[in-house]
């Protein structure tokens, strides 16, 4: 039976892909709210439309600008680049593209250890990118009143994504705060390279 470092070393061969099938969906969710900001424009200047456009009751510019500016954001999300410019902005470019994980068949131990570590990070990834969309989501529904949430909760998903996209930074953050090794899985080299890295 393998060990939980073969489990993670294997499973982290799948999570490029699921990133990218995120990414996939992002970029439909994004021409849908795009496209769909069209129609609201449409139905703004032809108030007549509403009686053939079924589940809308109404049409304003600022709903139609939020979807555009959602859809655009989820685009650029689905290439990545709005993830960068997210990350960038809170860590200083410390990691906005993939955690690239592999399986480690036959490997030494630490390299087994940094696949594992590689699957975690890769996991928290997926969380991260869930959460942001989920953020601009949230903004889009809260201004055409879909939702009882607010504009505090909807940024707390994006920054908490922001968090879960660069976790290994989070980990490098509390530790070099702290002194000590909070979190020891996500610095394998010690605490004094980790604060290094970091900043």
């Amino acid at each position: 039976m393998p060990d939980m470092m073969t489990l993670l070393a294997n499973v982290g061969s799948q999570i490029t892909p699921i990133i990218m099938m995120l990414q996939a969906v992002a970029m439909l969710m994004g021409i849908y709210l795009t496209i769909s900001s069209m129609i609201e424009f449409y139905g703004v200047s032809n108030p007549n439309s509403l009686k053939y456009i079924s589940g809308r009751d109404r049409f304003s510019v600022s709903g139609g600008l939020m979807q555009m500016f959602t859809g655009a954001c989820l685009i650029a999300m689905s290439t990545l680049e709005m993830v960068g410019i997210l990350s960038r902005s809170l860590t200083d470019d410390y990691a906005n593209s993939r955690f690239l994980s592999y399986t480690a068949h036959n490997a030494t131990f630490d390299e087994q250890r940094m696949a594992a570590l590689a699957t975690i990070l890769g996991i928290m990834q997926i969380v991260g990118f869930i959460s942001m969309t989920k953020g601009w989501t949230t903004l889009n529904d809260i201004a055409h009143q879909k939702t009882q949430a607010s504009k505090g909760q909807a940024f707390g998903w994006m920054i908490g994504g922001i968090c879960a996209w660069n976790f290994k930074w989070v980990t490098d953050v509390l530790n070099c705060t702290f002194g000590y090794n909070v979190i020891g899985i996500f610095t394998p080299y010690g605490v004094a390279n980790a604060c290094k890295a970091a900043f």
